[in-house]
């Protein structure tokens, strides 16, 4: 029974309180109050009392309701840890899908930084292109006007030698140089315009690239701000239903340390019945077997008695006696099971044992037994 009661400790408490409210049911239900047929009784006579009896099924039902609100607080109390646990995982995963999603934000904001060293780098790679371009063009400027210069003394020196046609087409030579060195250096500020406006436009598009990546990143830092808040009001709303819940396991705990005190005491009883039990078990065998033991010695006792030693018995001769015998000691039948003496000394131990016939009684009742063995051992 103590092992039903500790593998079901919530269907006692639901019987216990079944009981109890039937006890108060049958209460509840008598009548107490004066039939209106009553005449007024005189004084010190006692009032009769109506009683009226509960009907059995009414019991039941009463009954059957409790059981069902018990099943149905259960369901609503599991349904609650159910949807409870559900809302803290949905919590758990909307601090993660937050954290994610800041980690992503941050690396946007790292990949536009990036983009705008880059663009940075481009910029002035374009601007050394165009300051070595210039340094290109004025040295190969510098090596034209040298081998101009070169043709320039060759060509005077030639027309010393020439006619005045000659002098007249070197004058035109000079001319055509000088428009050539002129356009020259046209082309060449011209390229260098263009090359200072690639680069400006260069480092104004990557001044308004790093002015929106810049624009973004508050806007990305604005959003991760806002979702960071909204997952610290779900953690803080997780956190006190998380509190609540455990609130209610620790009453839940407490209510069971209650019940496991109930059955520790109870088990405890148990047990020291049962200890008291083994105890008196062994006191009581010890006395039967001390009984047991008087009763074996009288048997020898007596069956020494009654032997007649042979001439041949010597010091040191035994045997193992077997004896049936009938109820009231008399000895049906007697068996040699192990002897050291001769034929003549185990012919005297079957005639003592016969001459002992009937053997003393056992001291309780119980003791008796139809084949006994005992040891015969003359001093």
């Amino acid at each position: 029974m103590l092992a039903s009661i500790k593998r079901m400790p919530r269907a006692l408490l639901v019987s216990v309180l079944l009981h109890l409210l039937l006890l108060a049911v049958i209460l509840i239900s008598f009548n107490w109050a004066r039939t209106p047929e009553s005449q007024p009784v005189a004084s010190g006579e006692p009032e009769p009392i109506q009683a009226t009896m509960v009907d059995a099924s009414t019991i039941e039902a009463e009954m059957n309701k409790l059981k069902q609100a018990e099943e149905q607080r259960e369901k609503a109390e599991q349904k609650r840890q159910s949807d409870l646990e559900r809302k803290q995982q949905e919590a758990q995963r909307r601090v993660e899908e937050a954290e994610r999603r800041q980690q992503e934000m941050q690396r946007q904001a790292t990949e536009a930084e990036r983009r705008q060293h880059d663009a940075q780098r481009k910029a002035e790679a374009a601007e050394q292109r165009a300051q070595q371009q210039e340094a290109e063009i004025a040295l190969r400027k510098q090596d034209e006007a040298k081998k101009r210069a070169e043709e320039q003394v060759k060509a005077e020196a030639s027309a010393r030698a020439k006619a005045a046609a000659d002098a007249k087409m070197a004058e035109e030579a000079r001319r055509k140089a000088a428009d050539d060195a002129k356009l020259a250096e046209q082309k060449k500020q011209a390229e260098a315009e263009a090359e200072a406006k690639k680069v400006a436009d260069a480092k104004a598009k990557a001044a308004d690239q790093k002015a929106a990546a810049e624009a973004k990143a508050a806007e990305l830092k604005k959003q991760a701000d806002a979702e960071v808040k909204k997952v610290a009001d779900a953690k803080a709303k997780a956190d006190a239903e998380a509190a609540l819940r455990a609130k209610q396991a620790a009453e839940a705990a407490a209510k069971q340390k209650a019940e496991a005190e109930l059955r520790r005491k109870a088990e405890l009883a148990a047990q020291l019945a049962a200890e008291e039990n083994a105890a008196a078990n062994a006191a009581n065998a010890r006395r039967m077997k001390g009984l047991n033991d008087q009763y074996i010695a009288a048997i020898r006792a007596k069956v020494e008695r009654s032997w007649l030693k042979p001439s041949t018995a010597t010091p040191g001769m035994t045997c193992k006696v077997r004896v049936t015998q009938m109820p009231g000691g008399m000895v049906m039948d007697v068996k040699l099971l192990n002897c050291s003496g001769d034929e003549l000394f185990k012919r005297s131990v079957i005639s003592a044992v016969e001459k002992s016939s009937p053997l003393p009684a056992p001291p309780d009742p119980s003791l008796f037994d139809r084949e006994l063995d005992f040891d015969f051992k003359p001093e």
